[in-house]
């Protein structure tokens, strides 16, 4: 609560869909029931205003990306099942283009959606009713971990209780932690590392 929705929908934006390649781009985005509705139709908002095309005019904001065909025909699957409910409209424009970035939500938290990742650019939103001791909890249980540091890489907090959450914030097993920035946004000694430094330091 209190938070600037449309702020953070932009942040998780720049942290997915302009960075969806990378492997700290967002895979998925854990959302508090008492916001949940005004997040999900913020973020299709702004989704709407996204151009995809070809990636060498200026005016394109999402490119190409491979498995375009075999992730729709996952999603689809899924869809048919109920395990999530997909809210933009999926066109193909070409093998390698949807017409619009992916935003879903997901019912089931053991959904390969919020696990997995893909290299395109989509949105998983996961709506979690308890409190943010226990949405720690699943953030851990759901991240991505690396195989080096037993850690996620990249995991970011939106919350307007900051000072007030920050010891339960210190409990989430990641390398690295933003606060109310995009994961995107990192130290760049982080990447790619042999040995992370926040194990060292």
């Amino acid at each position: 609560k209190n938070i600037n929705l449309k702020e953070v929908a932009k942040k998780i934006i720049e942290g997915s869909l302009s960075y969806y390649i990378g492997c700290t781009s967002n895979k998925a985005v854990l959302v508090n029931e008492e916001v949940y509705d005004e997040l999900k139709q913020e973020l299709l908002t702004q989704i709407k205003l996204l151009k995809v095309d070809d990636p060498l005019k200026d005016d394109t904001d999402i490119g190409y990306s491979k498995d375009t065909e075999k992730v729709i025909k996952r999603l689809n699957e899924a869809k048919r099942f109920s395990t999530i409910n997909i809210i933009t409209d999926i066109k193909l424009k070409n093998k390698f283009q949807i017409n619009e970035p992916i935003l879903i939500e997901v019912f089931d938290k053991n959904s390969e959606f919020l696990k997995n990742e893909y290299p395109v650019p989509i949105i998983a939103l996961f709506k979690y009713k308890e409190n943010f001791e226990n949405s720690v909890n699943l953030v851990n249980e759901l991240s991505f971990i690396d195989s080096l540091s037993n850690k996620s890489l990249v995991v970011s907090v939106y919350s307007a209780k900051i000072k007030e959450l920050m010891p339960l914030i210190k409990k989430i097993n990641a390398n690295h932690i933003n606060i109310n920035l995009p994961t995107s946004y990192q130290n760049l000694a982080l990447p790619h590392q042999s040995v992370y430094l926040s194990d060292v330091f």
